[in-house]
C-alpha cells in the first residue's frame, strides 16, 4: 500500500516549525526573567494564619495531579483506515440512486496538529477564571485518487475536518469544602479552512456545571450536568461525575464521567503515566462546491462525529514548565453518519459511513502552570 506522503511531510515539517518557535519563546521569556532571589518579610502581612475573621477557600489542586497545560502545540497520526460509505436517497429526498453513489469502500491516513492556549485572566483565593482558545484538525489522505470522486470522500480529502473553538472556565470556592465549576466552549466545526471560513451561524455551543465536595488534599469529587457533542449529536441532558482522587504518592484516578477517565502512576514529581480512555465528538458543518447532485445533497450537512480513544500517556518535565507528552492507543469510531441539517431528526441519516479502527500516535510539548 503506497500513500500519498507530500501532504504529511508539509504538516510535519509546520509542527516542528511550530515546535521550535515556541520553544524559542519561552527560552527567550526566561532569560529575560530576573532570577535575583527576594527575601520576603512575612511580617509585613500580620498575623493572617490565626485571624479567623478571614474567609478561607478551597482549591482546585490535587496533590499529584496531572499538570495542566497552558499552551500545547501537538500533532496526531492514525494509521491507515477503511471507510465504507452508504448514500440513503430516499432520505435524501432524491429518488433513485446512482452507481458511482452507491457504496463506496476506500482507505486513508488520517492526521493533524492540536493546538490550545488556556490562560487564568482572574487568579484569587475567592474564584478562578480561565479563557482559552483551541485548534484541532484531521487532514484526510486517500490511498486512491479514483475513489474521491465519491461525493462524501471527496469533501474530506479537499479541506478535512476542523476545529477552531473558544472557551472559559470559572472555578468558584464557596468555602473550605465546597465548591461550583462552570465551563462553556464555541466551537467552529466543519471542512473549512482559514481563506475559506463557514458562517458563524454554524459555531456549535457546549456546557457544564458541577458542584463539589474537597475533601482533602487528596480528594476532590462532584456531580453536574453538560450540554454536549460528544456523541456528534447534541444531547442537553448528560449527568457528569468528576472524580479526582490520590490514594498515595504513587497511584490516583482522574475522572469526568462519562468523558474521560485516566488511572495514574506518578513516577517522580517530574514524570507519569496515565492509562485510560476519553470519549471525543462533535458536529461538523460540511460545504461542497461541486455541482452534481449528490454533493449538493451534502453541502450544508452535518458529519456527527464520535469516536473512543482507549490510550496510554506518558508525561515528562523536560525543563522548569516545559513538558512532553506522547500518546499512543486504538481510536474506535462510534459514529460517522450524515444528517441533512444541524436540527434534522437523530438517526435519520442521509449518508452512512462504516470506519475500521486503526491505532493511533500523539505527541505534544506543553507549557505547564506552576
Amino acid at each position: 500500500m503506497q500513500f500519498r506522503i507530500s501532504l504529511l511531510a508539509t504538516q510535519a515539517a509546520r509542527a516542528v516549525m511550530l515546535l521550535v518557535c515556541f520553544l524559542f519563546t519561552v527560552r527567550l521569556s526566561m532569560a529575560q526573567t530576573d532570577t535575583t532571589k527576594v527575601e520576603d518579610n512575612f511580617d509585613e502581612y500580620g498575623e493572617y494564619g490565626d485571624d479567623e475573621s478571614v474567609k478561607r477557600y478551597c482549591t482546585q489542586k490535587v496533590q499529584f495531579l496531572s499538570p495542566t497545560k497552558l499552551i500545547s502545540i501537538g500533532y496526531e497520526l492514525q494509521l491507515p483506515q477503511t471507510i465504507e460509505t452508504t448514500f440513503k436517497p430516499f432520505l435524501a429526498g432524491i429518488p433513485g440512486t446512482v452507481p458511482s453513489e452507491g457504496n463506496r469502500s476506500a482507505s486513508f491516513l488520517s492526521h493533524g496538529l492540536r493546538l490550545g492556549a488556556n490562560f487564568p485572566v482572574i487568579s484569587r483565593s475567592s474564584i478562578i477564571v480561565n479563557l482559552g482558545v483551541n485548534y484541532y484538525e484531521s487532514r484526510m489522505q486517500f490511498e486512491n485518487e479514483a475513489t474521491v470522486n465519491n461525493a462524501m470522500h471527496r469533501a474530506l480529502q479537499e479541506k478535512g475536518l476542523r476545529t477552531t473553538g473558544l472557551m472559559a472556565t470559572v472555578f468558584k470556592p464557596l468555602n473550605e469544602k465546597n465548591f461550583v465549576i462552570v465551563a462553556a466552549n464555541a466551537d467552529l466545526n466543519g471542512n473549512y479552512n482559514f481563506s475559506d471560513l463557514q458562517p458563524l451561524n454554524t459555531t456549535r455551543y457546549s456546557v457544564l456545571g458541577i458542584y463539589g465536595w474537597k475533601k482533602s488534599d487528596k480528594l476532590m469529587w462532584g456531580l453536574g450536568w453538560a450540554r454536549t457533542y460528544r456523541l456528534g449529536e447534541v444531547n442537553n441532558t448528560v449527568p457528569l461525575l468528576m472524580y479526582n482522587r490520590t490514594f498515595n504518592d504513587r497511584w490516583g484516578i482522574e475522572a469526568l464521567l462519562p468523558a474521560r477517565l485516566n488511572v495514574r502512576r506518578n513516577f517522580s514529581p517530574t514524570s507519569l503515566l496515565l492509562l485510560g480512555y476519553e470519549l471525543e465528538g462533535n458536529s461538523y458543518h460540511i460545504r461542497s462546491r461541486a455541482s452534481d447532485p449528490f454533493s449538493q445533497r451534502i453541502n450544508g450537512a452535518e458529519i456527527r462525529r464520535s469516536e473512543l480513544k482507549v490510550r496510554l500517556t506518558y508525561e515528562q518535565q523536560i525543563s522548569g514548565f516545559i513538558w512532553l507528552s506522547a500518546q499512543a492507543g486504538l481510536r474506535m469510531n462510534a459514529n460517522f453518519n450524515v444528517s441533512a441539517t444541524e436540527n434534522a431528526p437523530r438517526r435519520e441519516y442521509i449518508v452512512e459511513n462504516t470506519l475500521t479502527n486503526p491505532l493511533f500516535f500523539a505527541f505534544s510539548i506543553n507549557l505547564v502552570s506552576p
